[in-house]
């Protein structure tokens, strides 16, 4: 299932496994904010940020997971960096 959830939602992880809680030093049950680490294409860029400021892509996270939006107003507009833009200007010109 596929669910488009904008930069800056607020949501609540739920069965986060063992070794990512002690890798990013968090619980089995977090709030977190969903985010995108890029603006370039052909690349996984969909991750979620910890409290703690640690961030993870989704396709780290691994499959059955549990998630609830707690906000989605509290989105944020998503800015590439400069370099990206310029970059991605820069294919889309002919």
């Amino acid at each position: 299932m596929a669910v488009c959830v904008p930069p800056g939602a607020r949501l609540i992880l739920r069965d986060i496994p063992a070794r990512l809680q002690h890798d990013l030093e968090v619980s089995a049950v977090e709030d977190v904010t969903f985010t995108e680490r890029t603006a370039a294409g052909y690349t996984y860029r969909d991750a979620i940020r910890f409290k703690n400021g640690h961030d993870i892509l989704l396709q780290e996270l691994g499959g059955g997971k549990r998630v609830k939006v707690l906000d989605l107003s509290s989105s944020e507009a998503f800015e590439p960096a400069w370099e990206e833009r310029r970059e991605l200007q820069s294919r889309l010109r002919p």
